[in-house]
Formats: C-alpha cells, structure tokens, sequence
C-alpha cells in the first residue's frame, strides 16, 4: 500500500519520503523507483529511507503499517512529525483513538480504503481494482483544525477518489463490518474476496460476522456510515428470509472488488502475521465492554491464530473448522 501512496503522490510533484524498515525494499525503490501494476500503472522515482535515515520535521506522515506494530512505532512518529504535523492513518480497525491519545488528537486523522494492493516484489505493488473503483473516505478527529483536514484531503486526491468524511469512527465501524467477515473469511481460505463469493459456507460465515459486528456496534452506540453504497441495515438479517436474500444479494454488492486479496490474506499466504486481533479482536472487545456475545469473531480469530501458528492448514479444512 506504501508504494501505491507514496508513488502516486510522487508523481504528482510532492515532496515525499518513502520509509520501510527492511533493506532489501529501500534498495529496490531507490534504485528502480515506485512500480505499480494492476488497476493503476506507473513507474516513478522516490526518495526512500530506512527509519533510522529520516529527518524531523514531517508536515504529513501516512502510515500504512499494521496496527501490531503501533506501539512500537509511536516513539518513532512522535520524533519525525512536525508539533503541528498530521499523522494519516490507513490502518484496519479503529486506531484513531489510542493513536490519539499517543500523539494528540489534533494530530490525528483517518482514512478507510474501499480497495487493496498486493505486493509482487521489493518496490512493486499491484492493485487489485480499477482506477474508477479506487475510492477512500477521509476524516479527522475533534481537535484537528477543518483547514489543515481539507489541506490532507487535497493532497490525496493524488491517490484515488477521496470522499471527506465527517463521521471517521462512524466509518471505521463500517469498514470493520467488512473487515471482519469477508476479510476475515478470505483468509480462511486464502483466497480473493470473489473466491469467498463463490464459495457457499463461507459466504453463510461472512454474513454472520456481518451480522454479530453490526449488533457490537449498535450496542456501543456506534453511528455507521454507508458500506458500498447501502445503509448499514441492509446488512443485518433478524430471520431466514433475509438471509437467504443477503446470500443472493451480497455479491452483487462486492461485484467491482471480487479480484481483492484483503491485507489479513497477503500477510497469511506469506507467512506473516496477520494482525487479526486488531480486526476481528476489536469486535470481540467491543462485545464484551457492551456484554454482546461474539462467538463468530471469537471463533474466526482462533482459526487465524491456530493458521498462523501452522497448527491450522489454509484451505477449506479451516473453513470446516469454525463451527457457529
């Protein structure tokens, strides 16, 4: 994701440090520059820097880092960013708030993604829609000026379709519902989200997680926004009926994503961890602050973590595994 964002700002003329902890990834885009494949293709040069190469200062730092690695990084962020710097994150979940209580909430703002890039090599990214699909809703915590908001705004609009949002939790509540069904249930099976669509049992596992998310979010009195289009309701079933429409209707919602490999995915065909717990372990948190049972989320991310430990194989065996 780093490489699309930071290509795409690149070649609309900003000044921009590209940042990656490991060598090898630095190497390539310093000497070959931003490559991006897919839905989108260009070739740019980037300045790219290892963490401990970069200068203080930074106006606007986007991260695009998994959500695990937050901790770790706040000191880091703290160093670079400028005192009245903003920090745009395009993390899974809902990281706004602890990152705001970390750095400042005038420091803060969001930004949920309606597409998804995979990476083919150190430099390379592909992504998995196209242009016309790239869509991504852009928002901000209290305390950040309006004025610096449309500043952020205006710059990413060097990346994709940017839609201002005036509810960011709201929408990172919707983002979720999706995360943790069709995300969650894609890396049951390792696949896209369209292989999800076809596949019966997971596509019945999608909705209940749907379902379980949306009721954690009511209780927590969370304000959705729109998900791909429909009001938040739509996604909800109270009786057979309904879910056997939303089994018939749901893939004509993700018609335009189902070649999308969720980063929960790429991360587990590669053997890397997953960061699950930031997904379907917000919703099981949530849960329990509210006393909502969540025995699908609960399930799902002992699945993910029984995968990324090997004792679980990626396949339909997992998807067998979780028994609701």
């Amino acid at each position: 994701m780093g490489t699309v964002i930071g290509g795409s700002l690149a070649r609309r003329g900003y000044d921009v440090d590209l940042c990656d902890k490991d060598p090898e990834v630095i190497s390539a885009l310093q000497k070959k520059g931003a490559r991006v494949r897919g839905g989108v293709i260009f070739s740019v040069p980037v300045d790219a820097y290892l963490p401990e190469d970069l200068t203080p200062g930074y106006d606007l730092i986007v991260l695009s880092t998994k959500s695990a690695y937050n901790e770790d990084l706040i000191p880091l962020i703290d160093s670079l960013l400028a005192k009245d710097g903003i920090l745009l994150t395009m993390q899974n979940g809902i990281p706004e708030p602890y990152l705001a209580e970390k750095l400042g909430g005038h420091r803060i703002m969001g930004c949920a993604l309606d597409w998804t890039a995979s990476f083919i090599e150190p430099g390379c990214s592909k992504v998995n829609t196209y242009s016309k699909t790239m869509h991504a809703y852009i928002g901000k915590m209290p305390k950040v000026s309006s004025g610096k908001a449309m500043t952020v705004r205006k710059i990413m609009e060097s990346v994709c379709i940017i839609h201002y949002e005036t509810n960011l939790l709201g929408r990172r509540w919707s983002r979720l519902v999706s995360d943790c069904s069709i995300g969650a249930v894609s890396v049951l099976i390792g696949g896209s989200y369209g292989d999800v669509l076809k596949n019966r049992k997971a596509k019945e596992l999608m909705l209940k997680s749907m379902k379980e998310c949306i009721e954690v979010g009511w209780a927590n009195n969370a304000q959705f926004t729109h998900l791909y289009g429909k009001k938040i309701g739509f996604y909800h079933y109270n009786n057979i009926f309904k879910k056997l429409y939303l089994m018939l209707a749901i893939p004509r919602v993700y018609k335009d994503h189902k070649t999308s490999v969720h980063s929960l995915t790429q991360d587990m065909l590669q053997g890397r961890k997953t960061g699950i717990q930031f997904i379907c372990g917000v919703v099981a948190n949530y849960g329990w602050e509210a006393n909502v049972d969540t025995p699908v989320n609960n399930a799902l991310l002992d699945a993910i973590h029984k995968q990324e430990k090997g004792l679980l194989p990626i396949g339909e065996e997992a998807l067998k595994s979780v028994k609701i």
